[in-house]
């Protein structure tokens, strides 16, 4: 047997493991070619799964040109997901790697940049009329330390996004978590955006007002006003850290993540802390004959380090967002 015919022997190898299987990676999905379907975004991204020991393919179905992406396993939200991100080019060459997440959001480098390997066996895909096919084969176990091993017996977790552009650094355009039963076929939809939305806002709004509260006392204190509207900004900006802090509760419950996982929750655990604890010690202050001084001098300072507080933590917010 020469070269050629070795590397067309090889070549037709690569190509028919999917199909020894019941599965072409040729970017078609037919009927019954996969044990499962699901169906998210109301069907504008759906997830095809067959399991076959020692392998899992994949099938991954987007209204969109752009990347698709799926993770298996994260620990809290994207952190240390197994992913594997797909896109096909303009000259319709389909490109799939086998990536890690290292942080919240990412980044999600490709193994091999982390000195893992590349584990995907095989994979094809199709881009036609807005919409992108990409299908893969993966083991459901390997050695390298950045692959997540696939158990069928117990819940799969996963996230899905996928982006408008071929960079699959880009930002995606809509995103989802779900658990998978393999052996009955039922997935749970976990969806949460919303709730970081609604943490920033509230946040966010909490910071300006207690800021704002500081300011008023530190510069217009000759103002007749001045108390009244310093006394309420404190009050708002606690009922906003409540509820952004409960907003961010229902985010980590929903994604399957860990509770104060990052040091931006420990800093802002502490700003929630003294954002509740500032308002009571200036009401002390005010209504309390005893320890005057002390109570004025606490409730100064304490205004003054949770805004400082909040600062950083919303700092650290933007650094996970990737967008610092």
């Amino acid at each position: 047997m020469n070269r050629l015919e070795s590397f067309f022997l090889c070549l037709l190898i690569i190509l028919g493991i999917g199909s020894l299987y019941g599965v072409e990676l040729d970017g078609v999905i037919l009927g019954g070619e996969y044990d499962t379907e699901y169906l998210f975004q109301d069907g504008a991204f759906k997830v095809y799964l067959k399991v076959e020991s020692p392998y899992i393919f994949v099938g991954i179905e987007a209204q969109t040109t752009g990347w698709v992406g799926i993770g298996f396993d994260p620990v809290s939200v994207m952190d240390q997901a197994d992913m594997v991100i797909a896109w096909i080019d303009s000259g319709g060459k389909v490109h799939a790697l086998d990536c890690f997440s290292t942080g919240l959001f990412g980044p999600h480098p490709p193994d091999t940049d982390l000195g893992g390997t590349n584990d995907l066996r095989a994979f094809g895909g199709k881009e036609e009329r807005g919409k992108t096919v990409v299908e893969f084969q993966k083991p459901l176990k390997t050695s390298d330390s950045f692959d997540k091993p696939i158990d069928p017996t117990k819940l799969l977790k996963i996230i899905w996004a996928y982006g408008e552009t071929d960079g699959f650094d880009d930002i995606h355009i809509a995103a989802g978590s779900a658990e998978i039963d393999l052996q009955t076929g039922k997935a749970i939809q976990r969806q949460a955006g919303r709730f970081l939305f609604l943490h920033i806002l509230f946040m966010s709004s909490s910071v300006i007002l207690m800021a704002s509260g500081v300011g008023i006392a530190r510069f217009l204190r000759k103002r007749k006003w001045w108390l009244k509207v310093h006394r309420r900004l404190g009050i708002l900006s606690a009922i906003c850290t409540g509820m952004g802090l409960g907003f961010i509760v229902l985010f980590v419950e929903r994604t399957g993540g860990r509770h104060l996982a990052v040091p931006h929750a420990w800093v802002g655990l502490v700003a929630v802390m003294g954002a509740f604890l500032v308002p009571l010690l200036g009401q002390a202050f005010l209504k309390l004959k005893w320890k005057k001084q002390e109570l004025r001098f606490f409730h100064r300072w304490g205004g003054r380090v949770t805004v400082s507080l909040m600062g950083i933590a919303a700092l650290m917010g933007l650094r996970i967002l990737g967008i610092l």
